[in-house]
């Protein structure tokens, strides 16, 4: 038997197997985030000041390890975001092993669809912490594409096709158009665990270590991003995908290869080419909603900006003033973080060594653009609310 049947028969198996939704286990609507240890818990902290500005929904947010989560950070992040839960996702159990879905060590993508697992709501809304949300995204909930489905999902950017037939045969995907629709972008997700739960659990079936059955997807798709779609197309579950699609954010870049390597240097700058770090999705209407910032996370030693320009469906370039507005809240609100929890963390010296190298570089070029074209093109002449926040 080959791999592909294999799985297949595996996920035939456990499927049928699977409990019924446990009445009483899951109450209310909860905002879920994912996010340990510094630089995810910084960017968790951004990421809870803008939805805070929209809502005072209860939160849950997991983590993997105590070392993730020192107890002063603790004791902070519940002071500052109450009502908030932070849960310790190796801790966490399906009561009376009614579920049975091994998990060698929590990392990575496959935290996603256990913390939408574990956590205590019923209804959620999901985000990674890297999003930044533009308008308030609990009206969602209120969508008639949610109230019709139960699961709101996003898609990816056309280019992003990573599934491989393999996987679409494991999950008896065999449908063309379906396999030709967008893949999902996993970063902000709206679902009703009541209406979803089978689906929701063969999720979790493909991203645990059952027969190593997530090394197998992810060998074959990129991450738990298209494990949504495909489990819920075998669980014969309606979703609704945003039919907006969604559009290229990013900044100016020079790319430096890198002698004798396969590697690059990428280093923000006005000297170099339009550079995608993030993707702008929208609610269903069509505006503008999350801007993602899925390359170039927050990260206060590189405080530069990332998503000044949007590439439109005609593929021009187009500066966004409202994406630089809310990214420098951000990098507010990322200053507030370091002054008041780098003390439970360590000394954080390789973030320390990439922004001085960022600065070096970024010093580099602007001593080339100021031979090249004299002082009024130098990286200093440009407007104040820029100059600040440019990227390495």
């Amino acid at each position: 038997m080959n791999g592909t049947s294999f799985y297949r028969e595996l996920l035939k198996s456990v499927y049928t197997r699977f409990p019924d939704y446990p009445e009483g286990r899951y109450r209310g609507r909860g905002i879920v985030l994912c996010a340990g240890g510094f630089g995810h818990l910084s960017n968790a902290y951004v990421c809870l000041k803008y939805l805070r500005t929209y809502t005072d929904m209860p939160v849950e947010l997991f983590y993997v390890g105590k070392s993730e989560m020192p107890r002063g950070a603790r004791d902070l992040f519940l002071k500052d975001f109450a009502p908030i839960a932070l849960k310790d996702i190796t801790q966490c159990r399906f009561p009376h092993d009614q579920l049975s879905l091994p998990i060698r060590d929590f990392k990575g993508f496959q935290i996603k669809p256990y913390a939408l697992l574990y956590s205590s709501f019923e209804e959620i809304f999901y985000m990674d912490v890297d999003n930044i949300p533009l308008q308030s995204p609990l009206t969602l909930f209120m969508s008639e594409e949610y109230k019709q489905t139960g699961a709101l999902f996003w898609p990816d950017l056309s280019g992003m096709k990573q599934t491989t037939d393999d996987l679409f045969e494991v999950f008896g995907v065999t449908s063309q158009l379906i396999r030709q629709d967008p893949e999902f972008e996993s970063g902000q997700i709206v679902l009703d665990k009541r209406r979803c739960w089978k689906a929701l659990l063969t999720v979790c079936l493909a991203n645990s270590d059952a027969e190593r059955f997530r090394d197998f997807c992810y060998r074959h798709t990129l991450g738990d991003k298209d494990t949504f779609r495909l489990s819920f197309q075998f669980a014969g579950q309606p979703y609704h995908l945003i039919r907006h699609f969604p559009l290229q954010a990013g900044n100016m870049y020079v790319i430096i290869p890198v002698p004798l390597t396969d590697f690059t240097i990428k280093i923000q700058h006005d000297l170099g080419s339009f550079y995608a770090t993030g993707i702008l999705q929208h609610d269903p209407a069509g505006n503008p909603l999350f801007a993602h910032k899925t390359v170039c996370e927050w990260d206060i030693y590189q405080p530069f900006q990332n998503l000044l320009y949007v590439e439109n469906a005609h593929r021009e370039i187009q500066p966004v003033r409202e994406l630089a507005q809310r990214e420098n809240e951000g990098y507010g609100y990322l200053k507030e973080f370091h002054a008041r929890y780098k003390k439970f963390f360590g000394r954080q010296y390789l973030r320390r060594f990439r922004g001085l190298l960022a600065v070096v570089i970024i010093a580099f070029l602007n001593t080339v653009k100021y031979r090249r074209s004299g002082p009024a093109s130098t990286l200093s002449q440009q407007q104040p609310d820029e100059k600040e926040s440019r990227k390495h």
